[in-house]
This record gives C-alpha cells, sequence and structure tokens, in this order.
C-alpha cells in the first residue's frame, strides 16, 4: 500500500517541504561541539591537572636494555683473522667484541646489552682481507697491526681495553 501525496496531512499554516527534507534543524547544520581545551578554570585548579606531552624520566626498564654510556668492546682475540670477503655481500663486523663467531656479529650485543652495534661493509671486490679481534685497530674492521702493542698484549682475552 502506498500513500499519495494527498494522504499525508500538513498543519495549517506550516510551510510545505520536500518529504526528504529532515526539518528546520537540518538547514542550520549541526551543533558545535565545545572546546575542552578552552575551560574556564582559577590557576590552581589547572596547576592540579596532569601535564600532557611532558618529558619522562627513563624507566628502570628501559635504561637496563639501552644504557647512557655504550659499554666498551673486549678482546676477543689477540691475533687479526684472515677472511675471504666476496663481492657485493654486505657484512657484520663485531664491534663488542664478545660474538662466538668473530670476527662477524652473532648478536651477543644486544643479549649482553652493551648498547654497541655491528659496523656494517659492503665489500667492493673479492679477496682476502685480514679482519681485527683485538677491536683496538684505528681502521675498522680491518686490522691495522694495533694487536702488536704492549696495551693490547697485556690484556686478557674477554676483558676490555
Amino acid at each position: 500500500m502506498y500513500r499519495s501525496s494527498a494522504d499525508t496531512r500538513v498543519p495549517k499554516g506550516a510551510p510545505e517541504s520536500p518529504p526528504h527534507s529532515r526539518g528546520p534543524e537540518a538547514a542550520a547544520g549541526p551543533a558545535p561541539r565545545p572546546d575542552f581545551r578552552r575551560l574556564e578554570m582559577d590557576r590552581p585548579a589547572q596547576l592540579a591537572l596532569p601535564k600532557l606531552n611532558q618529558r619522562r624520566d627513563i624507566s628502570s626498564w628501559l635504561a637496563r636494555w639501552f644504557p647512557k654510556a655504550p659499554a666498551k668492546p673486549v678482546v676477543a682475540l689477540k691475533t687479526p683473522i684472515k677472511v675471504e670477503l666476496v663481492a657485493g655481500k654486505t657484512y657484520r663486523w663485531c664491534v663488542c667484541g664478545r660474538s662466538k663467531k668473530q670476527p662477524f656479529c652473532d648478536g651477543s650485543h644486544f643479549f649482553q646489552r652493551t648498547g654497541l652495534s655491528p659496523l656494517k661493509f659492503k665489500a667492493q671486490e673479492t679477496r682476502m682481507v685480514v679482519l681485527c679481534t683485538c677491536k683496538a685497530t684505528q681502521k675498522p674492521p680491518f686490522c691495522d697491526g694495533t694487536h702488536k702493542s704492549e696495551r693490547v698484549q697485556k690484556a686478557e682475552v674477554g676483558s676490555p681495553l
């Protein structure tokens, strides 16, 4: 059963509008939302509110995982290791000295929370190179002969320089 336009009753004096209109409140638009950031408060009440976006102290667990000062690398070996590098391959040289796969990184720095990260480098050509394991080189990851110094020779394997 469909109603015809004659069946709809409009009160006397009301303006005629199409059946799809929502009424006079639709023409005005939605009601404005209150701005909660501009609440009228007295000064002591504003000071009592927690401050958003303020810097907080680092929690204890975060400080354990990310120490402020990185640990010193330890002497892995007192002699360098000769390795063949393949051209185009990316290598991760162990900086901390705690890796069991010297001279390359095995992720020990993460589990022992050293704050050090491996040195990534890409081999330019395939060749034999000598990589440092005493971690005292001035040209990482390559050995520069620093392992022959008295300071490195006196240090124990596994101890920091």
